[in-house]
């Protein structure tokens, strides 16, 4: 892959695909957290109201 970078060809490649892993993930468990906390307080209100 050499020659003129385009934004059309541009392919990033991590230094460490381990650690670049590793940040993905902490990524997904961060959203998957903020899902959570945002639903802690329907799950409150839907329990108390049986």
């Amino acid at each position: 892959m050499m020659g003129e970078i385009t934004p059309n060809n541009l392919r990033p490649h991590p230094k460490n695909p381990n650690i670049a892993a590793f940040f993905r993930q902490l990524e997904w468990m961060d959203d998957l957290a903020h899902i959570a906390q945002n639903q802690l307080p329907q799950k409150k209100f839907l329990c108390s109201a049986t």
